[in-house]
């Protein structure tokens, strides 16, 4: 496992928050420029605010999709440690307490990210 992708395991909590982040911000975005594009103000040019309008239409989905598919930190910890327990050929050759402490270890993350 190469460190690059030890790294991008960590910052995936950081791209959840980016991503809600932005998604928070385009809807407050549609809600102003509602507002803004209303009869009342006349005065206003309208063709800016449906330029940013439909910029945070387009954002929406795309900010979606991190908070979607792209899993914790923890979790994504969890998978890559299953996986790799399950694919090493060595591990009948480890002593049965390191086993036995690897699958508490993993059993401990899935149960505090089941109970958050």
């Amino acid at each position: 496992m190469s460190a690059w992708f030890l790294y991008l395991l960590t910052i995936l909590d950081a791209v959840n928050i980016f991503a809600a982040a932005t998604l928070f911000a385009s809807i407050i975005g549609i809600i102003v420029c509602g507002l803004l594009l209303d009869d009342c103000y006349n005065d206003l040019d309208k063709t800016r605010y449906q330029k940013w309008l439909r910029r945070a239409i387009i954002v929406i989905p795309i900010a979606l999709v991190p908070l979607v598919f792209v899993p914790s930190t923890r979790t994504a910890m969890v998978i890559v440690g299953v996986h790799y327990v399950s694919n090493v050929d060595e591990l009948g050759e480890l002593a049965p307490k390191a086993v036995k402490g690897l699958n508490k270890l993993l059993s401990s993350y899935l149960q505090s990210d089941d109970e958050s």
